[in-house]
């Protein structure tokens, strides 16, 4: 009589998610307000990160990878290629790092996150450049005028939007901010951007001008109100 021979199935375990893996969120506090850090760890080895300013609701977003040392400690690397130390906690489900300084903890909820800040005011960007001279003016050593070409329309600041240098700000890559300088160049450009109240549903043109490093970087152009409180769209420069 033959024998059958009946062959068993294997089922290979699948191993275990490991414990970085998921949405985590910590916080900072700066001098420009409080910061909220948001990091999507992933399966594959790689990670994003969303840094928000709360209070301006700039958001910057930046990508790398990670990699596994020990049970508990890992290196994360941004696009710079510098590993950051990472120490995860199994008994509090935390882990902290040797950059930011933080603690981070697990994301079960998306709606503990921050929401949106509705914008009152709109920028429209038509041209931006980086000069060394503006009709006989030049900027501090190191620096360069940038011009840029802007309308900007009241959306829905009730109260009406007026215009002056220190409510217009240009940001650098490092998060420090610059205001207008159309006042100190008064009579240089063409067309400049008017101080005018704009009306709910209005909208005005004009040429504002920042002095700011000569160094090529990326910028974001942005309005704020009385308050500090940024109340537009980020329109940003880059290759300039």
């Amino acid at each position: 009589m033959a024998t059958t021979l009946t062959t068993v199935p294997t089922t290979i375990p699948v191993p275990p998610k490991d414990p970085i893996i998921g949405t985590w969120v910590g916080y900072k506090y700066l001098a420009s307000g409080r910061i909220q850090l948001v990091w999507t760890i992933m399966e594959n080895n790689t990670w994003s990160l969303v840094n928000t300013n709360m209070k301006s609701q700039h958001k910057k977003f930046v990508y790398g990878k990670w990699k596994k040392d020990s049970a508990v400690t890992y290196q994360i690397t941004p696009p710079s290629g510098t590993w950051i130390t990472c120490t995860y906690d199994p008994a509090k489900d935390e882990w902290s790092d040797t950059f930011f300084l933080v603690t981070f903890t697990r994301v079960t909820d998306p709606d503990t996150l921050i929401p949106e800040q509705i914008r009152t005011m709109n920028i429209t960007l038509y041209s931006a450049q980086m000069v060394s001279e503006i009709n006989g003016s030049h900027p501090f050593s190191g620096n360069k005028y940038l011009i840029v070409n802007i309308s900007i329309k009241n959306i829905n600041e009730t109260g009406g939007y007026s215009f002056t240098d220190d409510k217009i700000w240009v940001v650098l890559e490092d998060q420090n901010g610059l205001t207008a300088i159309n006042q100190k160049l008064k009579g240089k450009v063409e067309n400049p951007f008017p101080s005018i109240k704009i009306g709910p549903g209005e909208a005005q043109q004009g040429m504002v001008i920042f002095g700011v490093p000569e160094k090529p970087q990326s910028y974001v152009l942005r309005l704020i109100d009385s308050n500090g409180y940024v109340i537009s769209n980020d329109v940003e420069l880059k290759n300039l």
